[in-house]
């Protein structure tokens, strides 16, 4: 390894544990988030505000999956465009 290549793995670890620190806080904040909207049917007896969560945790689930197909692996997804536009008219 020479001195450049030294020096620059040096310069980069403090910014690999920084990003490290960054995810972390973000998966925290997350499964805060999922804790309070999984817990709000609990506290209230509301069936809108039930299928308000449901609804949001199916558009989650839908662009978390959508998101590891497209910006991970490149991959064009022609299935979840099917399947999300004929949910609506088959559970109409």
């Amino acid at each position: 390894m020479t001195e450049l290549e030294a020096g620059r793995a040096q310069t980069l670890a403090p910014v690999r544990s920084g990003a490290a620190l960054h995810r972390y806080r973000d998966v925290l904040i997350a499964l805060v988030a999922f804790a309070v909207l999984a817990s709000l049917p609990l506290f209230t007896g509301s069936k809108a505000l039930l299928d308000f969560v449901i609804r949001c945790s199916a558009y989650g689930l839908f662009a978390t999956s959508l998101n590891l197909l497209v910006g991970y692996t490149g991959l064009t997804s022609f299935g979840h465009g099917m399947f999300f536009g004929l949910a609506p008219t088959v559970s109409a």
